[in-house]
């Protein structure tokens, strides 16, 4: 399976008060919103949305994330080491923005992936990214390992 990705939004914005929330930063602070859509041998998995804080990760719009991980990015060119995130994973049927960006019906099913990320500074976590990702059923398998 090739994997490859498509940008389609770079920019810094303004956040509302969802995103807000999730990032635990105040309303109308500025955020780095990266949304792109990852394919495998030349077919749509899934659409995902990532905001960053911008305080945190200022000039990260520059980077190339066609070809480059956001993750990589965050851990060598910004030196945070993410050391944990929180994932919640949802049932949902595609919208009409949601089939348009990944050539679906609506109404099609999905699942819904949000999640919060963290890093560790002198002991002290900070979230440092909140994203949502929109995956095709048809093309995944999640595995669960649990310890007792």
């Amino acid at each position: 399976m090739k994997p490859s990705r498509k940008v389609l939004k770079s920019k810094i914005v303004t956040c509302f008060k969802k995103i807000s929330n999730e990032l635990e930063i105040p309303i109308n602070s500025k955020v780095y919103e990266l949304k792109r859509i990852y394919y495998a041998d030349g077919n749509p998995l899934c659409l995902t949305t990532a905001n960053l804080p911008y305080k945190y990760f200022n000039g990260i719009e520059k980077y190339d994330f066609f070809n480059n991980s956001l993750y990589n990015i965050i851990e060598n060119k910004y030196n945070y080491k993410i050391t944990r995130s929180c994932l919640n994973i949802e049932a949902v049927n595609a919208d009409e923005y949601i089939s348009k960006y990944i050539h679906i019906k609506k109404g099609d099913p999905l699942l819904f992936f949000r999640s919060v990320t963290f890093r560790e500074l002198k002991n002290n976590e900070f979230t440092i990214e909140y994203f949502e990702t929109y995956y095709l059923t048809n093309n995944i398998c999640y595995t669960l390992e649990q310890f007792r």
